[in-house]
């Protein structure tokens, strides 16, 4: 048995960062948005007697094709041996995107298909608390307000100011680890990862999404990828800009939002 699915990227349309919690985490505002920027993932059920994991892709160097990757441990929330999960990584990490976070929401609705246990989305999302603060929001996905430490979801509205938004997504050679980031903004006082998260190639990437049209530029997450929104009239500027980082060596991506989370485009069951 097989599946494959789509696991989106996001963006924080807005993040305010509150005090440091006794568990460590932070507590946290923010509005999400699912985005076209995916990674694949294909799970298949074998005989073995344990979970292995295979990475391909642009962004696969770094990536553990071993027990400490998150998608093995959401996929211990069903079973401990037979399945194969294989991520074809697309979405780079160290960027404030959401991808491992996204791949393991991806392999927990894909064993509830394969393995047959028909759990609804809200079941999903109560165990996707136990592996990472953002994985639930990757079961629901579209667009949602999560507050707490990022695990209570809403529905809510945005206003992106422009007509059929695009949104080009950016990042230089730098990563950003999450715990650095916060350390950043814990020693700065500040509550904003815009504020806390400041490198030259960072603000060199707001600055060339600015002057190429862009209606608001951000830090996703906690960086350090940097997303510029664009009307969707401008969609000819935007891929211009988007070969123009690119001559830089930097990744970049014209992407737009999406109304779901992990998504099943093909199962064999």
């Amino acid at each position: 048995m097989l599946v494959k699915l789509l696991a989106p990227a996001k963006i924080n349309l807005t993040l305010t960062v509150g005090e440091k919690l006794p568990n460590g985490y932070h507590d946290i505002d923010t509005i999400m948005q699912a985005v076209s920027l995916c990674d694949i993932i294909t799970i298949e059920t074998t005989d073995k007697s344990y979970i292995n994991v295979s990475v391909s892709g642009p962004f696969a160097e770094g990536v553990p094709a071993d027990e400490s990757n998150i998608c093995v441990k959401a996929a211990k929330l069903f079973c401990d041996s037979g399945i194969h999960i294989h991520i074809e990584k697309n979405i780079p990490h160290g960027a404030g995107l959401g991808g491992g976070s996204s791949d393991a929401a991806a392999v927990i609705i894909g064993l509830n298909k394969i393995l047959g246990r028909n759990e609804p989305d809200s079941q999903l999302e109560l165990a996707a608390c136990n592996i990472g603060a953002d994985v639930p929001f990757f079961i629901r996905g579209g667009l949602q307000r999560c507050t707490g430490i990022g695990m209570d979801l809403s529905d809510c509205d945005y206003d992106y100011g422009v007509t059929n938004p695009r949104i080009v997504i950016a990042m230089g050679h730098e990563r950003m680890s999450t715990a650095a980031a916060y350390a950043m903004l814990d020693e700065k006082g500040v509550h904003t990862f815009n504020e806390a998260v400041n490198n030259p190639e960072i603000t060199d990437i707001k600055r060339r999404l600015s002057d190429g049209g862009a209606k608001a530029v951000s830090l996703s997450g906690s960086g350090a990828a940097v997303f510029g929104i664009f009307d969707g009239r401008d969609f000819k500027n935007a891929t211009k800009l988007k070969y123009k980082m690119r001559e830089k060596g930097w990744f970049c991506e014209v992407t737009e939002s999406l109304t779901h989370g992990g998504k099943v485009t093909w199962a064999q069951i």
